[in-house]
């Protein structure tokens, strides 16, 4: 067996897909706020968290700046609803669930039988 062998599920918009607002999707940073830090010459990020709209208090942490942002407002995630999954095998064609993962099972036994054998 090859062991570059990789089996992965990823999403992707779908045709119809939307971006969500964050309260839609019960997003952590939307519900409990959060924290961005930021290294003080990182001046374009700077620049489009403060251009943001956002609530925030701000402060200098030697080589970094950290900005609080409270609770109840939207943060800078997209949240993309609507979305497909692929489930990919190692042969890189995206499947069905179940052929996926019926193959992941028969991977995980070959590698249960190498591994006993030594």
């Amino acid at each position: 067996m090859d062991r570059r062998d990789r089996y992965s599920l990823r999403q992707v918009p779908i045709p119809g897909s939307r971006v969500a607002r964050c309260d839609e999707v019960e997003c952590g940073p939307h519900l409990h706020g959060w924290v961005t830090r930021l290294a003080t010459t990182d001046r374009d990020r700077i620049r489009q968290v403060e251009a943001s709209g956002r609530r925030y208090t701000q402060r200098l942490d030697g080589a970094f700046v950290e900005f609080r942002f409270p609770p109840g407002q939207r943060c800078f995630a997209a949240h993309v609803v609507d979305k497909a999954q692929l489930f990919i095998p190692p042969s890189r064609r995206p499947t069905s669930a179940g052929l996926w993962v019926e193959q992941f099972g028969e991977n995980q036994q070959q590698l249960a039988e190498l591994q006993a054998r030594g």
